[in-house]
C-alpha cells in the first residue's frame, strides 16, 4: 500500500462513529456489571452489618482430622495369655527374630503389660505385644501318631525309592560325556 492509500483508510476509520468493538460483534460489550439486573430494594448498611455478624456468629468450624489416630491391632487372645512375645523395635540384623520371647505377664493394664524379663519387671506397650499361637492337634499329628521328623523323613525316603524302581528315567550321555538322569515329569 502507498502512503496515501493507508492515509486515506485511516481516516474513513475517524467518520465512522463506531467502536472497533461493534463492528466486530454488532452490538456493544458489557462491563460486567451491567450483566446482573440491579434490585431495587437496597438494604441500609445498618441493617446488612446486622444480618452478617448473626449469619457469622451462627458458623462452626469443622472438627480436626486425625490422620495418625489409627487404632492398632490388638489380638483378643492377650488379655487371656499366660505368655506373650515382644516385638523387637530396632532395626534387625538378618536373619534376626521380629518377636523375643516368651516372656511372663505379671500384670495387665489398660495400655500396657509388666512382663517379667529375666529378674526384671518391663512396662510394655500392648502395640508391641503378641499372644503365642497353639497349633490344633489335628496339625501336630497324622494317622493318630505323634509327628516325628525322623519318622517323617524315612518314609519320604522310602516312597521316593519306590517311585524311582517303577519308573527309573533312562540315564543320557551329554556331548561332554556326562551321565545325567532327565527328572520324569519332563516325560
Amino acid at each position: 500500500m502507498t502512503g496515501a492509500s493507508c492515509f486515506h483508510s485511516f481516516y474513513l476509520a475517524f467518520d465512522v462513529v463506531t467502536s472497533p468493538a461493534e463492528m466486530l460483534y454488532g452490538t456493544q460489550l458489557r462491563v460486567p456489571g451491567e450483566f446482573f439486573s440491579q434490585s431495587e430494594l437496597r438494604e441500609s448498611q445498618t441493617d446488612f452489618l446486622k444480618k452478617l455478624e448473626q449469619a457469622m456468629s451462627e458458623l462452626r468450624t469443622s472438627k480436626p482430622a486425625w490422620h495418625s489416630n489409627a487404632n492398632p491391632y490388638i489380638d483378643a487372645d492377650l488379655q487371656k495369655c499366660k505368655f506373650v512375645f515382644v516385638r523387637t523395635d530396632r532395626v534387625r540384623l538378618s536373619f534376626e527374630a521380629p518377636f523375643e520371647g516368651p516372656y511372663e505377664v505379671d500384670q495387665r493394664c489398660k495400655k500396657y503389660f509388666v512382663v517379667k524379663k529375666g529378674r526384671n519387671k518391663e512396662n510394655i506397650s500392648i502395640d508391641r505385644l503378641k499372644p503365642p499361637r497353639e497349633f490344633p492337634e489335628d496339625m501336630m499329628k497324622t494317622d493318630g501318631k505323634q509327628n516325628n521328623p525322623t519318622q517323617t523323613q524315612k518314609g519320604r525316603n522310602e516312597e521316593s525309592e519306590n517311585v524311582a524302581e517303577n519308573n527309573k528315567p533312562p540315564v543320557q550321555t551329554t556331548r561332554s560325556g556326562r551321565r545325567v538322569k532327565i527328572p520324569s515329569f519332563y516325560y
